[in-house]
């Protein structure tokens, strides 16, 4: 199957030997073609080609259902139409078939692309007889790699053929999405007529050193890749579309728009941050196959706890105290996805694990050395105090018993207490000679009732000692 691109009174595209024929009338670009509207069975070709079709009399053109699923490695979606059902799609058998375009002015030259799905069925070799007049052809050789006609020079004679293996090879039964690019304008300087040929996305490779990479500033617009000299200089434009051969055809577009996303599909990738901490941006649409950064920062006194893509924790990332802020580039999107990030206390290297947010409140930021202090010379250092709840800096606020007071048969212990302190413990020894073994718990998970707590328990005995604790 041949596909050629051709100029002046005729230009296409060609994949296959065979002659070429050319309609009566012609489309305007841009122009788009899903066959969805077909029905099963029915020819392409209208009796007085207005539509802009045409083939010879040996020709099959039908539109066939069939069940398309244009994927590839890595689930990569490839046709150019991504709003259309995709059942049905052209065969065609044993043809010579164009779709022609109208004239653009040649004083006013603009760039073309066409995009199209195409299936091969039969593998052969070409002749350059049969694409003299073409600015481009494309055929699949018995090894099923893309051969490509293009200019060695911009005389428009001095043509040959390039064998591109840098992609692998197509079977007969393979879908390829063929994408075509036309600089005509960008030259400005030697007037040349420059291409660019994607299958599957893929720029194709001039092997040997061959064909011409495009330079930063040379090309004012365009498609970054590789780019060849058409084999036709003398003109300007695309005239024609043909097709020879057999095979299957689908989403054909003609554009004077450059086809940037060749995979033509777009998703949305959103970022949620849990508290204490901010995902830039929180969504981005994003191309198939494409990347997009995200920046992950904490909140003051807090760091990264970690960080999932799609439920899943991301994958040479770890995070530790010092993680305030990371970027994560979300690479090769192939679907809508979710990043998330949680947060948690920065904190101090200490038995409690001071949080930095605790210590910062009272204006001690050196945090490990602080943690470890008793700024207020109370008897507490600053990590016991932010068990117990009160101000490391206050020589006033600090858990101690205030009195003990007995009729006898009851003792009554009051303390200080503070806001937001966990629950006390009492406990009481009647042996202080063996206090670390001697004390025993009176009462437990006692609600703090700042500024001051007050519990009345039977008397254990005489003498008797009282002592308050709490447990975070």
């Amino acid at each position: 199957m041949k596909v050629r691109f051709i100029q002046g009174i005729v230009a296409a595209a060609v994949l296959s030997a065979g002659s070429l024929v050319y309609g009566q009338t012609s489309n305007a670009i841009p122009y788009e073609q899903t066959f969805e509207a077909m029905t099963e069975g029915q020819s392409i070709l209208l009796p007085d080609f207005s539509n802009g079709w045409y083939a010879d009399t040996n020709s099959q053109m039908v539109a066939i259902a069939t069940n398309v699923s244009y994927t590839w490695a890595g689930g990569m979606v490839l046709h150019p139409v991504t709003n259309a059902a995709h059942t049905k799609v052209l065969y065609f058998s044993n043809a010579s078939m164009s779709n022609e375009f109208k004239i653009c002015d040649p004083l006013s030259p603009t760039n073309t692309t066409m995009d199209f799905m195409v299936q091969a069925i039969g593998l052969q070799d070409v002749n350059s007889n049969s694409v003299a007049d073409c600015q481009t052809a494309l055929y699949l050789d018995t090894n099923g790699f893309v051969n490509v006609w293009y200019g060695l020079d911009n005389s428009s004679t001095n043509n040959a053929w390039m064998t591109f293996t840098n992609m692998p090879a197509l079977g007969t039964s393979s879908w390829a999405r063929v994408t075509v690019a036309f600089d005509y304008i960008t030259d400005q300087v030697n007037f040349y007529q420059y291409f660019m040929v994607k299958v599957n996305g893929v720029a194709l490779l001039p092997p040997n050193g061959l064909g011409y990479i495009k330079q930063s500033g040379y090309f004012d617009q365009g498609p970054s890749g590789n780019w060849l000299i058409t084999a036709n200089q003398n003109a300007k434009q695309v005239r024609a579309f043909a097709l020879s051969g057999s095979g299957m055809l689908d989403d054909f577009v003609v554009t004077t728009n450059e086809v940037t996303n060749f995979y033509g599909e777009s998703f949305l990738l959103t970022g949620s941050a849990g508290a204490n901490g901010t995902i830039t941006p929180a969504n981005a649409t994003v191309t198939l196959g494409g990347s997009q950064l995200f920046v992950i920062t904490a909140s003051n006194y807090y760091r990264i706890a970690s960080l999932t893509t799609n439920g899943t924790p991301v994958v040479g990332m770890t995070f530790d105290n010092g993680s305030v802020a990371t970027n994560f580039t979300w690479s090769n999107v192939q679907d809508n996805g979710a990043l998330n990030a949680l947060f948690t206390a920065q904190l101090a290297t200490n038995a409690a694990a001071t949080p930095y947010w605790w210590l910062a409140q009272f204006g001690l930021t050196n945090y490990n050395a602080d943690a470890v202090a008793d700024q207020d010379h109370d008897g507490l250092q600053a990590w016991q105090e932010f068990i117990v709840g009160t101000d490391p800096t206050n020589y006033a606020s600090v858990l101690k018993v205030l009195s003990v007071t007995s009729d006898g048969v009851n003792d009554t212990v009051k303390w200080l207490s503070a806001p937001g302190s966990p629950n006390y413990n009492l406990f009481y020894s009647l042996n202080l000679t063996n206090a670390l073994n001697g004390w025993a718990p009176s009462s437990n998970n006692i609600v703090q009732t700042a500024p001051t707590n007050t519990i009345t328990i039977a008397q254990p005995g005489q003498p008797v000692y009282y002592k308050v604790s709490v447990t975070n």
